[in-house]
């Protein structure tokens, strides 16, 4: 059991890889094609798509009330979404850099990121009402990012610039368009499979490990929820799409926060404790700052920066599985 467990997870882990390369090649196109940013790509369309290995988490321990393991994996996602999915692009890769029309955008998102789980945080209990609140905030960033995206122009100058080798000057039908969305949405849905591959059996590989539930959710299911974005990231910092990089980090982490937190909230028919978790806190706004410094005094995550957060991240690993009562 255990080695087809192992088998498992190396393909869902090689599907995760190639199926994050075609999600990227087809973000790319589509931007292209309908003139959008590569920050609001990563934030609307990617990080949806990916996040939801994190709403099945939430929607399944509703029906099987382990409301802790789906808190723990949300909020450990977080963590992850920040400070290893922004550390190991910006340490292994490159610097991350973020473009003038795109600054406003990505302040807003990480400080609304910052501000939902610092109420979350503090107020350690999550009722019905909490829940429609959060997800009337996430609606909110989505209406807010919109109207401040910056459409660009999708002349030749800017193919040449950015889109060359892969794509040539076109008038896109409107037969292709729909080609190219199908084909986003088929990527991001083997994205999902090779992450429910990689998450079922490492949750069967977990079986073996000597630690609470709480702790498993926050970690290794955790990492393996955050295994989309953390290949989108790397593969386009490779491609040198920083912004599509940022954009699916901080969509997934206000997402995560807000969407399902609320939706796990609402539909749970009881409260939720937070309290349990606040240890996570001090790491995740720690993460924050970090990320916060970069964007805000130099519009990039240098690997200082990148080294800082996966330093990090490794110190809240030990801390869970060595340190934690």
């Amino acid at each position: 059991m255990i080695y087809s467990d192992i088998l498992l997870l190396v393909i869902g882990l090689g599907l995760l890889w190639w199926s994050g390369e075609l999600t990227v090649k087809y973000a790319l196109e589509m931007a292209h094609m309908f003139g959008f940013s590569m920050l609001f790509m990563g934030f609307i369309v990617i990080s949806v798509s990916t996040g939801l290995p994190e709403l099945a988490i939430a929607i399944t321990s509703i029906y099987t009330g382990v409301h802790s393991l789906s808190v723990g994996a949300i909020l450990g996602s977080n963590f992850s979404d920040i400070a290893l999915v922004l550390g190991a692009p910006a340490f292994f890769i490159q610097t991350l850099c973020i473009g003038d029309e795109e600054y406003k955008e990505s302040v807003f998102i990480l400080g609304l990121s910052a501000a939902v789980m610092a109420f979350v945080f503090l107020w350690g209990e999550l009722h019905w009402w909490s829940g429609i609140l959060l997800i009337l905030v996430y609606i909110g960033a989505l209406i807010t990012v919109w109207q401040l995206r910056r459409i660009r122009d999708a002349a030749h100058s800017y193919v040449e610039e950015e889109l060359k080798p892969e794509y040539e000057p076109h008038e896109a039908g409107w037969l292709y368009k729909l080609w190219i969305v199908i084909k986003l949405l088929l990527s991001a849905l083997l994205v999902w499979l090779g992450s429910h591959l990689s998450v079922s059996s490492t949750v069967r590989l977990a079986e073996f490990l000597p630690w609470s539930i709480e702790t498993l959710g926050e970690t290794i299911m955790a990492i393996g929820t955050s295994l989309p974005e953390l290949a989108i990231a790397i593969i386009a910092a490779r491609r040198k799409q920083y912004s599509l990089a940022i954009g699916t980090s901080f969509g997934s982490v206000l997402e995560q926060g807000t969407l399902i937190l609320g939706i796990l909230a609402l539909f749970s028919g009881n409260s939720i404790l937070i309290s349990q978790f606040r240890h996570i806190a001090p790491f995740m706004f720690v993460a924050f700052a970090i990320v916060g410094y970069g964007i805000i005094r130099r519009e990039k995550i240098n690997r200082k920066e990148g080294g800082a957060l996966l330093t990090l991240y490794i110190v809240f690993l030990v801390y869970e599985f060595f340190y934690k009562v």
